[in-house]
C-alpha cells in the first residue's frame, strides 16, 4: 500500500504534467503577432511568459532537483530575470521550440520525482544558497510558477484571440459552457463540434474551480465560469 507521502507526490507530479500540457495548449495556433501582444509596456508578452518558464526550469528548478538528489552536484547560481531578459531571451525564437524544451525538461524532472524515495522527497536541506528546501517544496514551487504564468498567458490569449465574436448571444454562450461540461463529463455533445479554443481560453479560475468541484459533481460551476470567460467586453 502506498504511503500518504507517496500518494501526494504522485498527485503533485501529475498536476505538474497537466500544467505543462496546458502551457503548450494555451499558445497552440497563436501567430507571432499574437504571441508578442502585451496590454502595456510594463507587462510581458505571452512569448516572454513561456520563455521565462523554460529558463527557470532550465537554470534553476532542474539544477536544484539534481543537486537535491545526486551526490556531489553543485547547486545552481543566483538567478536574475533582468539578466535573462537582456542576454538570453530571444523574441524571435519559435514558440514550438520553447514549448518542446519545457516538455523535455519536465520529463526529466518527473522521472527524478517518480524514482525518489519518501525520505528523499521530505529531506530537509540547508546547505544551499537557495535557502532551506525539500524536494516536496521544490515540486510545489514549480507547480505554482507554471500556474502563475499560465494564468497570465491565458488572460492575454483571451484578449488577442477572443471567441466572443462566435458567441453573440447569452444562449450561445451557455451552449458553449454546456458543451464543455459534457466534454469533461465524458457525455455526448449532441453532434455539436466544440472548438478546443473554448477550453484554451478558460481562465485559470475556471480550471481551479473545476478541479475543486469535479469530485463533487458540481459541473454547473464550470459552465458558469466558461460563460463568464467568453462574455464580450462592451
Amino acid at each position: 500500500m502506498a504511503s500518504e507521502t507517496s500518494t501526494y507526490r504522485t498527485e503533485i507530479t501529475s498536476r505538474l504534467r497537466s500544467a505543462t500540457d496546458d502551457l503548450a495548449w494555451a499558445v497552440r495556433g497563436l501567430t507571432s503577432a499574437k504571441l508578442a501582444y502585451t496590454p502595456s509596456a510594463e507587462e510581458w508578452a505571452i512569448h516572454e511568459h513561456i520563455a521565462h518558464v523554460r529558463d527557470m526550469e532550465q537554470e534553476v528548478y532542474l539544477p536544484l532537483l539534481r543537486w537535491a538528489t545526486v551526490p556531489e552536484m553543485l547547486d545552481p547560481l543566483d538567478y536574475h530575470r533582468q539578466e535573462w531578459h537582456e542576454h538570453r531571451y530571444r523574441s524571435d525564437e519559435p514558440i514550438v521550440s520553447i514549448v518542446n524544451e519545457i516538455a523535455r525538461i519536465r520529463d526529466e524532472e518527473l522521472a527524478i520525482f517518480r524514482d525518489m524515495t519518501d525520505s528523499t522527497w521530505t529531506r530537509y536541506r540547508t546547505d544551499t544558497r537557495w535557502g532551506p528546501l525539500t524536494c516536496q517544496w521544490l515540486a510545489e514551487l514549480m507547480y505554482r510558477h507554471a500556474l502563475d504564468h499560465l494564468q497570465l498567458g491565458t488572460r492575454f490569449a483571451v484578449q488577442v484571440d477572443p471567441i466572443a465574436a462566435r458567441a453573440d448571444t447569452v444562449a450561445e454562450r451557455v451552449a458553449v459552457g454546456a458543451q464543455v461540461e459534457r466534454r469533461v463529463a465524458g457525455q455526448p455533445e449532441d453532434g455539436c463540434a466544440l472548438d478546443d479554443m473554448c477550453l484554451r481560453l478558460m481562465p485559470l479560475a475556471a480550471v481551479t474551480l473545476f478541479e475543486c468541484h469535479r469530485d463533487c459533481g458540481h459541473l454547473s460551476l464550470l459552465r458558469v465560469a466558461v460563460c463568464l470567460a467568453v462574455l464580450p467586453s462592451r
